[in-house]
């Protein structure tokens, strides 16, 4: 499932009911889907504009950073993926003033990690593609821009990609 949240541009909290009702959402699809095939793999992705610890990531997605929680869920729930980058450097894929925020994202459901499940994930694939290319000043992603404000032709995003290995059976 493939996501662009709305973004934080009203503000963290002016802007957080929009991304709460796309949360919403999200957790009614993921619950829909899940409904036909409690095992069913889905690998959701994307900018969320919330980072891991957010409202809408929590309460909505139910997303987690405990794998037995997740086992155990009898609830539409997921593994968020990126917990485990947040203490790394860059610890974020988005840098707003001295602020580092991941607001980029995988989180899977218990149908990804299980032994016999038709797609898994590759162990430590998980990753922020930060490559000195794509970084601008500080370290921070090189923004393209756009030609009302600073404009730089060899800029990329505001964001760094992610990537994860995924096979399939």
């Amino acid at each position: 499932m493939a996501n662009h949240w709305p973004a934080r541009t009203a503000g963290l909290y002016t802007s957080e009911p929009f991304r709460l009702l796309t949360g919403e959402t999200a957790s009614y699809v993921l619950a829909d889907l899940l409904e036909k095939d409690k095992n069913f793999p889905i690998l959701l992705m994307g900018d969320f504009n919330d980072e891991p610890f957010n409202r809408s990531m929590r309460e909505y997605l139910l997303g987690t950073r405990d794998r037995s929680r997740l086992s155990r869920a009898r609830a539409p729930r997921v593994l968020n993926l990126m917990w485990p980058l947040m203490a790394g450097r860059p610890a974020g894929t988005y840098r707003y003033g001295s602020e580092w925020n991941m607001l980029d994202q995988f989180l899977v459901t218990k149908g990804f990690l299980r032994p016999n499940s038709r797609v898994r994930l590759v162990a430590n694939t998980i990753a922020i593609f930060h490559p000195s290319p794509l970084q601008g000043k500080g370290g921070a992603p090189r923004r393209f821009g756009r030609p009302s404000k600073k404009l730089d032709r060899n800029g990329y995003s505001d964001h760094f990609p992610i990537t994860v290995t995924v096979r399939a059976k």
